[in-house]
C-alpha cells in the first residue's frame, strides 16, 4: 500500500493527504493499482491550486523523468521527457551548438516541469510576441486512461491535442514533448523600470508608450495610494552582468510579510526601482524571484491565496479598479499586471487570450474567500477568465459561466477517459467531469 503524505499547492493552500508514487518511465500501464484506481499526473509542484493531486486515488509523479532525448541545432526543436524543467532547457541553450536559439515562453520559473507547462499552458512576460507554451508545442506522447500511450499533434488525434494543452493533466500522463525553440537576437536583455505615480490611470497605456520584448508593472497595494514600477527589456549588444547570486536565506514560516510591514517594504521598492537601466541574461530577466528561494514561506504558516483574471483590453481599468476595491477589504500587497497578444488559444481550456491578466497575493486569512468569491461575481459581467493553475477559490458554477471552451473539452476528454478515472481536487471541487 502507497503511504499518503501531505501535498499542497505552492501557495500553501489547498493542502490534502495524498498518495504521491513516481511514474515508471517506460511502462505503458504505471502501476497495477492504476487500472482501477483514479489518478492524476503532477509535475514540479509548482502549481498554485488543487490542480495536480488527489486524495482520493493516486498522483503519479514526473520526478525522475528527466531525459532530453533528442536535440535538432539546425531547425531549434526539442524532444524530452516530462519530468524536465524549464531552467534544464536554458542550460541546454547553453551548448555552442543551441546558442542561436532560445525559450519561446519560460514562464514565471525555472522550476515548471515541461509536463507541467504543456498541461498548464504557461504564459509568460512575452505573451504579444510568442502567445502561449502551446503555441510551441509540435507533439506530445499522453498515456490516456482508455487507449494506453497515444501521439498527438495538430495532425495526429488534434482533438485529444487541443484538450492535453491548457487541460490541467485531465486528458492523461504527457510522457514525452516536442517542443520548437525561437531564435535568439542577442544573449542580453537590458532591463528598465520607470515609475507609475497614479496606478490607476496611468497602468494600462504605458504597455503601448514603453515597448519591449517583455514587459510587466509591478503595482503596491499596501500603501495609501495604488502606484507601481513598470518593467520592460529589449534585446541588446551590451555584455550582460554576471548572473545574480541565489540568497539561499533561511526564512522561516512566519508572518514577515503582513499590513504593517509591507507598506514600507514596498515603499522601498518603489524606491530602489525607480530608474533601473541593466543588462541581464535572458534568463534572469524571466525569473527574478528564483533567487530567493523559499520566499512564499514570508506570508506565514496560513499561506497566501493567489488569484489571477484576464479580461479584454476595453475592460482593463475597469478590471483593476474593482481588484483595488477588494484589496482593501483583505490584505493584498502587490498586483502583477501584464498584456496578452491576440494569439489563438492554444488548448480549449487554455488561459491566455487578447488581453489584460492582474495577478494578486491575497493574506491567507478569514474572510478572504467571501470577498474573492463576491470580486469573481462583479468580475464576470466583464467577460473575465480566470487561470486554473492559480484558482483555489472558484466555484462549479462560476467556472462554467467564464470558460466557453467547456462543452467542446468534455466532448472530447470523455472519449479518452470515458469512466472519468482521471481526476485531480480541482475538478472535483469545479465538477469538470460530470459524467
Amino acid at each position: 500500500m502507497i503511504p499518503e503524505r501531505l501535498v499542497a499547492g505552492w501557495s500553501g493552500r489547498r493542502s490534502a493527504r495524498a498518495r504521491v508514487v513516481p511514474m515508471p518511465r517506460e511502462a505503458l500501464r504505471p502501476l497495477a493499482e492504476v487500472e482501477s484506481a483514479r489518478w492524476i499526473p503532477r509535475g514540479g509542484g509548482n502549481s498554485f491550486s488543487d490542480c495536480a493531486f488527489l486524495s482520493d486515488g493516486l498522483t503519479l509523479s514526473s520526478e525522475g523523468m528527466d531525459r532530453i532525448l533528442e536535440v535538432d541545432s539546425d531547425q531549434g526543436s526539442v524532444l524530452c521527457e516530462s519530468g524536465v524543467t524549464n531552467r534544464a532547457l536554458f542550460h541546454l541553450l547553453k551548448r555552442p551548438e543551441m546558442r542561436a536559439w532560445t525559450l519561446p515562453v519560460p514562464g514565471g520559473t525555472g522550476q515548471v516541469t515541461v509536463g507541467g507547462a504543456v498541461a498548464g499552458d504557461i504564459h509568460g512576460k512575452n505573451h504579444p510576441a510568442q502567445g502561449s507554451y502551446g503555441n510551441h508545442v509540435k507533439a506530445l506522447r499522453v498515456l490516456t486512461a482508455s487507449s494506453g500511450e497515444v501521439g498527438c499533434s495538430a495532425e495526429e488525434n488534434p482533438d485529444l491535442f487541443r484538450a492535453t494543452v491548457g487541460g490541467m493533466g485531465l486528458t492523461g500522463f504527457i510522457r514525452k514533448v516536442r517542443l520548437q525553440l525561437i531564435p535568439i537576437p542577442t544573449q542580453a536583455l537590458q532591463v528598465q523600470t520607470r515609475r507609475i505615480p497614479n496606478a490607476l490611470q496611468e497602468t494600462i497605456p504605458l504597455f503601448d508608450e514603453e515597448p519591449g520584448e517583455l514587459q510587466m508593472a509591478w503595482l503596491d497595494l499596501a500603501g495609501r495610494r495604488c502606484r507601481g514600477i513598470f518593467h520592460f527589456s529589449r534585446p541588446t549588444s551590451r555584455p550582460p552582468r554576471a548572473p545574480r547570486r541565489v540568497l539561499r536565506l533561511p526564512i522561516p514560516r512566519i508572518a514577515l510579510l503582513n499590513p504593517w510591514t509591507s507598506p514600507w517594504i514596498n515603499l522601498a521598492i518603489y524606491h530602489l526601482h525607480a530608474r533601473l537601466d541593466r543588462v541581464v541574461h535572458p534568463e534572469e530577466a524571466h525569473y527574478p524571484l528564483d533567487s530567493v528561494p523559499g520566499f512564499q514561506r514570508a506570508y506565514g504558516p496560513r499561506g497566501f491565496v493567489e488569484y489571477q483574471f484576464l479580461v479584454r483590453p476595453g475592460q482593463a481599468e475597469e478590471g483593476l479598479h474593482r481588484l483595488v476595491a477588494a484589496a482593501r477589504k483583505t490584505p493584498a500587497f502587490h498586483c502583477m499586471v501584464k498584456r496578452f497578444g491576440p494569439h489563438p488559444p492554444a488548448g480549449m481550456l487554455s488561459f491566455a487570450q487578447e488581453g489584460f491578466t492582474f495577478t494578486t497575493l491575497f493574506v491567507a486569512r478569514p474572510g478572504v474567500f467571501e470577498v474573492l468569491e463576491d470580486l469573481t461575481e462583479r468580475l464576470i459581467p466583464l467577460g473575465a477568465r480566470f487561470n486554473l493553475t492559480k484558482d483555489s477559490c472558484l466555484t462549479s458554477r462560476q467556472f462554467e459561466k467564464t470558460q466557453p471552451g467547456l462543452d467542446e473539452w468534455r466532448q472530447v476528454v470523455r472519449r479518452w477517459d470515458p469512466e472519468a478515472r482521471i481526476q485531480s481536487n480541482l475538478s472535483l471541487r469545479l465538477g469538470l467531469k460530470p459524467w
